[in-house]
């Protein structure tokens, strides 16, 4: 049946063969390129094969009738024999340290001698060969390799010079022997990728390739990749699993000795490289998503970073564990094929079709795939962690997404939205007067809520999960840059909502904690059922409550606000409506009517309650970036990345003390031309304890042409990608010197010259007398540079100009 069902088809043009696009035989690579843009549909056909066999060209190179060969007696240099007798070679030396030492050494040797190829064995040491015991090479081949395996800090003097004299002084010799002898050296990809253990064979491989490097130095250094059972994978203690954590495929040696000869015939010196990236030459299409499709069946309508784990393993290679959530792809060995199957598997798993391959930057992690599909499918994310109950109990809890037909995600660490560096669409904005927006237990779309605000009359929010509303930022995290970021993004969120002209409604249902408490603190009505509990848990955890807290204080109160901050208790709705932090207990069954009746209220009215919201009884100003930045730097010197700076050692300030106690304290930072810096902030710092103990009065003054210019527009570039929580600590620590030195019960001249521009002027405000010198030049400095004063300064000139 099916067999005539296909036959008529065809014939009837029911069924259309797949396009085909045909490649002839001796231009295979075409075709491989061709199919790595991944713009094709169809078939690639290779064609010019009529007896059914590929005809591969055997490729011989007139290399010369006589070779040597160090390391000749190891896996590599007995193939480089091998593949020589086959090409024709007569004499061929093999240069080892300790001869013939095992049967396979023999056989592979007599199989040389049965070509035809005279074989000479030298038990010998590179740097000990004579030339006068040797025939003239046409070709060296420097194969020699020593592997002693040590950290760095457990490295010795024999240890090292073992393996860098056996390649770079083995290299020298022979080079003094033969002057104009090409030499084939063989590095390795260990040379520039780098290896823990391999310190001192790095150094020696760096070396060979420098070497060749040279103009006109008949040298050619050959970068290997880890060949198979020839190698250093042969030799090395760490083995093969080692390579499960590298970028790198492990080669057959066959295929290696095909383009080294290849090189050498062709090229006379130079550093090239021979090594294949882990990528999909195991697996084609249909294979990735069989693995895939395989490993997301039973999950329902879901997606997994552990799916996205499986992806990468497939087209990179390795095992899914290997891929944290972290791991860049392009690190990991990401090429513009393995590029187009993750382009299009994100296209497939999410229906995006803008997303392009620019997009795939050097910052684009495992996680960003599951961020990219789950900001499509506007899902919400699961996680499984810790919580508090309303008995302060810790346990394990797992949130599943009730809403029908909503699909779920699971994440190991709550997201945020990847920024690309190529065009990102901008969310769909919605022009309805009442948009509800659906509230993840640990994701929160902030792109929808803010552009909900902007548009939208009413907006009410509720939870997608039966049990928790929301519970804030990823507090479990130990990635630094994704709290810093979350937390930029809640400050944007905070200030949206303190902004919108919209009536917003918060449903709450189940547990709110941390960043959570967010949502009912900004909303103008906030309804609860008794299952709905609240609290601010960060004490425990060491943390501290940023944004919300300033949002808190404007509907509870600073008393009430710094309670529930510092207890970090939970309460339940008879309490939370006690405060003011919800208006309104209805019990489950009557939630939804009520919600409707209340939204009903304002749908035809939001001219009134935007005029009451925007002019009778505006939103007093949260200050939520100063609370983010404020909070964020103390989270960022928690964690000590606040004492990491780099502080360089030039002078940038000379310090004088008289024997009547005036101290002459002079800025002379000539690298930096006293700008804002660390390394003035710690100057000044040293110098404190001498001037407490010695000084009587302060003189501040600099010796440049000018006095101080603040901020270097250098550095606001540096700073451009960073968050703004790393922005402010890094501002804070290089005025805190200045702040430290005003505030040390000294008094202060300073003698102001030239410039005084930017955050100078607020050096030059903090102390507590001024002279200028003729030629001084006082500005703010900052809105030619696109910035506005910053609050210090903001707040002295009001202070100092305010009639």
């Amino acid at each position: 049946f099916w067999d005539c069902w296909l036959e008529g088809g065809f014939k009837n043009g029911e069924i259309v063969p797949l396009p085909t696009q045909e490649f002839h035989c001796k231009n295979v690579e075409n075709a491989f390129r061709f199919m790595s843009q991944g713009k094709h549909m169809g078939k690639i056909v290779i064609t010019g094969l009529s007896d059914g066999k590929f005809c591969v060209e055997t490729m011989k190179t007139n290399l010369g009738q006589s070779h040597l060969i160090t390391g000749g007696l190891g896996g590599l240099g007995l193939s480089i024999a091998f593949r020589l007798a086959e090409e024709g070679c007569k004499n061929v030396c093999l240069v080892g340290r300790r001869g013939i030492t095992n049967g396979f050494q023999k056989r592979q040797i007599d199989l040389v001698s049965k070509m035809g190829c005279h074989v000479k064995i030298i038990t010998s040491a590179v740097v000990d060969l004579v030339a006068s015991s040797l025939p003239q090479p046409s070709v060296i081949w420097h194969a020699a390799t020593v592997y002693e395996d040590k950290m760095f800090s457990e490295m010795t003097e024999e240890a090292w010079n073992l393996v860098v004299d056996t390649k770079v002084k083995g290299y020298n010799h022979l080079r003094s022997i033969w002057p104009s002898t090409r030499i084939v050296t063989f590095s390795s990809v260990a040379a520039y990728f780098g290896n823990a253990l391999q310190t001192s064979y790095a150094l020696a491989n760096a070396t060979l390739d420098a070497y060749a490097r040279k103009k006109n130095s008949k040298t050619l250094s050959i970068r290997l990749g880890p060949l198979d059972n020839v190698g250093f994978i042969t030799k090395s203690k760490n083995s093969r699993i080692l390579f499960d954590s590298v970028p790198f495929e492990i080669m057959n040696v066959d295929g290696v000795l095909d383009r080294i000869m290849k090189i050498t015939g062709e090229k006379d010196s130079g550093v090239f490289g021979i090594y294949d990236l882990k990528q999909t030459t195991k697996n084609n299409n249909r294979d990735v998503k069989a693995k895939v499709k395989s490993a997301s069946e039973g999950t329902g309508n879901t997606y997994t970073i552990k799916e996205a784990q499986t992806f990468v393993s497939v087209i990179l290679g390795g095992s899914p564990d290997q891929y944290t959530s972290s791991t860049s792809l392009k690190e990991s060995g990401l090429d513009s094929l393995s590029t187009m199957e993750v382009v299009n598997y994100i296209h497939e798993q999410s229906g995006r079709q803008d997303f392009k391959p620019s997009n795939i930057t050097d910052e684009f992690t495992v996680q960003s795939i599951v961020d990219v599909i789950v900001s499509s499918r506007g899902t919400s994310v699961v996680e499984t962690f810790t919580h508090t109950n309303k008995d302060s109990k810790t346990k394990e809890a797992e949130f599943f997404d009730s809403s029908p037909n909503r699909p779920i995600v699971h994440s190991e660490l709550a997201t945020e939205k990847t920024v690309f560096d190529g065009p990102e669409p901008e969310p769909e904005i919605s022009h309805e007067p009442v948009v509800t927006i659906n509230i993840a237990p640990s994701f929160i779309d902030f792109d929808s809520i803010i552009s909900a605000l902007k548009t939208a009359d009413v907006v009410v929010l509720r939870q997608s999960d039966p049990l928790v509303f929301n519970h804030g930022a990823p507090i479990e995290s130990n990635n630094e840059i994704s709290i810093a970021k979350f937390m930029d993004r809640y400050v944007a969120l905070s200030e949206a909502f303190e902004s919108t002209s919209s009536t917003v409604v918060a449903i709450i249902e189940g547990e709110v904690r941390g960043g959570g408490m967010l949502f009912p603190a900004v909303a103008d009505v906030c309804v609860a059922t008794k299952k709905a509990s609240f609290g601010l848990p960060e004490i425990h955890r060491n943390m501290v409550p940023s944004v919300v807290s300033k949002a808190l204080v404007e509907r509870l109160g600073q008393s009430t606000t710094r309670r529930l901050c510092l207890t970090g208790e939970s309460f339940q709705t008879e309490q939370a409506l006690r405060i003011g932090l919800i208006d309104h207990i209805v019990d489950d069954d009557d939630l939804d009517q009520f919600v409707s009746n209340t939204v009903r209220r304002w749908k035809s009215r939001a001219p009134a309650t935007r005029f009451i919201k925007n002019e009778l009884l505006p939103k007093t100003s949260t200050h939520s970036l100063a609370m983010g930045t404020v909070a964020g730097t103390w989270l960022m010197q928690q964690g000590g990345a606040g004492d990491n700076h780099d502080i360089g050692k030039h002078e940038v300030l000379k310090i004088s003390i008289d024997e009547y106690g005036v101290a002459t304290l002079t800025m002379c930072d000539t690298t930096y031309q006293n700008t804002m810096t660390f390394e003035m902030t710690a100057a000044i710092r040293s110098a404190l304890p001498r001037l407490r103990r010695d000084a009587k009065v302060i003189i501040l003054m600099s010796s440049l042409n000018h006095f101080h210019v603040g901020l270097n527009p250098a550095k606001t570039r540096e700073w451009r990608n960073r968050p703004t929580c790393h922005i402010a600590a890094d501002m804070k620590e290089c005025y805190m010197g200045f702040v430290e030195l005003a505030t040390l019960g000294l008094p202060i001249i300073a003698i102001l010259n030239g410039k005084v521009y930017g955050g100078g002027l607020p050096i030059a405000l903090w102390c507590d007398y001024r002279i200028a010198s003729a030629d001084v030049d006082m500005h703010f400095g900052n809105l030619s540079r696109g910035m506005s004063p910053a609050g210090q300064l903001s707040q002295l000139l009001r202070e100092y100009l305010s009639p």
